[in-house]
This record gives structure tokens, sequence and C-alpha cells, in this order.
């Protein structure tokens, strides 16, 4: 189990906010691209949360009060492909090396990817960047840290993987 808890200044747990389960349970299926991943980033005093359902980030104060919810009901997730499981085994034989071949039966894929692949805060700016991309660049919706949107556009970023990014920051 991973827990986010909230603390204190004196690091004395004040409560847990959120909870799931790990990807990789003994005799379960191994789900990639789970839409149930948790992933969240602070910044002044706020929490952002990514939500389980589509596209949605929920936005809370440093109590774990919720200030508001960035939704785009409107969004279409991007399918999983053949080409994108590959992918996905390919890293599977390369990190795992020998666990590979005791996992690989139970690797599962969703039919689509989670909305939002990541969240960036840079400069009084919210980037939220997702799994589709455009001629080579990812697509990304930008809006103030309180959940007003600004616009949307694709930025260049390039992928070691299917999982993950080369290094890389937003600035301005």
């Amino acid at each position: 189990v991973g827990t986010l808890n909230l603390y204190d200044s004196d690091f004395k747990r004040l409560k847990e906010v959120y909870r799931i389960r790990y990807v990789d349970q003994p005799g379960k299926d191994l789900v990639v691209f789970d839409p149930n991943d948790f992933r969240f980033i602070t910044w002044k005093n706020r929490l952002f949360v990514l939500d389980k359902k589509g596209f949605a980030v929920k936005i809370y104060d440093n109590d774990f009060k919720l200030v508001s919810t960035l939704e785009r009901d409107d969004y279409i997730l991007r399918k999983i492909l053949p080409g994108d499981q590959e992918k996905m085994h390919w890293v599977f034989k390369v990190s795992l090396k020998e666990r590979y071949k005791f996992l690989k039966h139970r690797i599962k894929f969703p039919d689509t990817f989670s909305a939002i692949r990541s969240l960036k805060i840079d400069s009084d700016t919210l980037y939220i960047i997702t799994y589709k991309k455009h001629r080579g660049n990812v697509e990304c919706f930008i809006y103030t840290p309180d959940g007003e949107f600004i616009r949307k556009t694709t930025i260049p970023l390039k992928s070691e993987n299917i999982l993950q990014y080369y290094p890389y920051t937003i600035h301005n």
C-alpha cells in the first residue's frame, strides 16, 4: 500500500490524505498505465492531486480542504494500441531482465491511457501534460494554479521510453 499523509511542522502526522494499492501485488494482474495511478505535486501551500476519473485535478489548501476541481468533461482519452503494448513489454524486458519471464503473463493493459501524464508548475503556471502527441510534440494544457484555463499547446518533450521522458523542466 502507498499512502500520502499530511504532517505538521513537527512531523506529527495529521491525517492520511490518500491510499492506493501498489501496482505489483503477488498473484494479481500487473496493470500497466493504470488509470487509478496516484500522482500529485505541491506548490505554495497547495496540493494538486490527479483524480482517478478522466481529466481532473483536485486542488487542496494546506489543511487539505478542497479549493477547486479542474476538469475537462469533453476530453477524449488516447487508446492504447498494440505498438504501445510492445514498447511497454520492451521496457520490462530491459529493466526487469530475468524477472520479466515470470511477470509477462501478468501484464495487462486498460483500453486507454489515463488523461493526464504529469503535472508541472512554474512561474505561477500549471502545466498539465497528457499522453497525446501531435507531430512529435506532447499535448499540454496550461492553467493558473487556481484552475483558470489559459490555453492548450504542444511542447517538444522527448521520451526515453514509453514510461518516462528524459529529464526536463518548464520555465516561463
